[in-house]
């Protein structure tokens, strides 16, 4: 029998609960498409993307287990997914502590899988009144996730906004010191003041990282490495994942102290070049890269053509 919607009463009536909300997306997914368009590869694209999000979807799909744990009818939570965006709600009980953790161990394992496919998350989660159902996503809840996702997630990274990290101060009120909340290896502050998953460590659940998940890691590096060589010339991009990057470093040097997974700073630095390290002349042309970019004229030329009113 299939788990009740949480967001149904005992009579399958709509009910609008209070929830903890994620809204998430694909970075760069548009962009992504239209690239794969112009070369001729959108198959290619697409079956990288049904594969990296079956995947990804699979710890979404266990709810029979909270049946079965719990000895309840009633689904933990709701997931309403769309191409490459996802809304997850889960209803609040008590103080919210699981139901946040049960947040942050999900999207962490959803937003790791995808960057090893080389899909990138960004996204917000916060907390207020939500309904959901297979047709309808309804409630400030998703406005203000949505929002989070917009105006302050930026990079890759699914954050926190304000009344989620509020949620999250009381929660750090219980513990006798902050190391020894699972909040302290499950989120992370940038330097803005952000609170984020920390999903490179999340889906460990505390346990330290044995030599398959490193590889993981190291595929997590490689990828990033290949996106910020593709995207050199491109600054509003590169800087994407260069957040990516800084971020990945702080994590193995930090939390899991592997240096040697530590990608190279060089790939950070885009300093400034000569016009002949980016410029070439092929006899008269000129190119940037294999691109022509400009093509010679005979100014001589032009004028006659100028005053013959060619």
């Amino acid at each position: 029998m299939p788990l009740r919607n949480p967001y149904h009463d005992k009579d399958g009536f709509p009910q609008i609960q209070q929830s903890i909300v994620a809204y998430l997306d694909i970075l760069g997914f548009s962009e992504e498409t239209r690239e794969h368009s112009k070369a001729g590869t959108q198959r290619v694209h697409l079956e990288q993307l049904r594969q990296a999000l079956s995947k990804a979807r699979q710890p979404f799909r266990t709810t029979d287990y909270y049946a079965e744990r719990f000895g309840s009818p009633e689904a933990p939570y709701k997931l309403k997914v769309f191409t490459d965006n996802v809304v997850l709600g889960i209803p609040i009980w008590e103080d919210g502590e699981s139901d946040l953790g049960q947040m942050i161990s999900l999207v962490g394992e959803y937003q790791l899988i995808l960057a090893l496919h080389g899909f990138y998350v960004r996204g917000g989660i916060s907390v207020g009144e939500l309904y959901m159902d297979e047709d309808v996503v309804y409630g400030n809840g998703l406005l203000e996730a949505h929002q989070a996702e917009v105006s302050l997630a930026r990079d890759p990274r699914i954050v926190l906004d304000q009344r989620a990290m509020e949620m999250v101060h009381q929660h750090l009120t219980y513990y006798g010191l902050v190391e020894d909340a699972p909040h302290n290896n499950e989120l992370a502050v940038d330097s803005d003041g952000q609170m984020f998953i920390n999903y490179l460590v999340s889906p460990l659940d505390g346990s330290p990282p044995d030599e398959s998940y490193l590889k993981q890691v190291e595929l997590h590096r490689d990828l990033i490495c290949n996106r910020l060589a593709k995207y050199q010339d491109q600054p509003l991009i590169w800087s994407k994942y260069a957040w990516a990057a800084t971020y990945h470093n702080v994590v193995c040097s930090d939390f899991f102290d592997t240096p040697a997974l530590i990608l190279d700073p060089k790939f950070l630095q885009r300093p400034a070049r000569k016009l002949s390290s980016v410029y070439r002349k092929v006899g008269a042309d000129l190119y940037k890269a294999s691109q022509p970019i400009a093509k010679w004229k005979s100014l001589i030329n032009q004028r006659k053509k100028d005053a013959n009113g060619l």
